[in-house]
């Protein structure tokens, strides 16, 4: 059985804080991919199948 916390006000000052995220860095690996002509060309079919998903066609 997990042990919850009490419900409160939340963490006290002392808890761990995230960095923020940063947007990739150009020259990455995401810039290379996504600049690519053929990464475009794939994007119609992509959005093709996400709507023709079962669970979305069903209403």
């Amino acid at each position: 059985m997990r042990e919850t916390a009490p419900p409160g006000p939340g963490p006290g000052p002392k808890a761990a804080r995230r960095p923020d995220p940063e947007p990739p860095a150009p020259g990455g690996v995401l810039w290379t991919i996504s600049g690519d002509v053929r990464a475009l060309l794939m994007l119609p079919a992509a959005f093709t199948l996400q709507v023709a998903h079962p669970a979305i066609g069903a209403g």
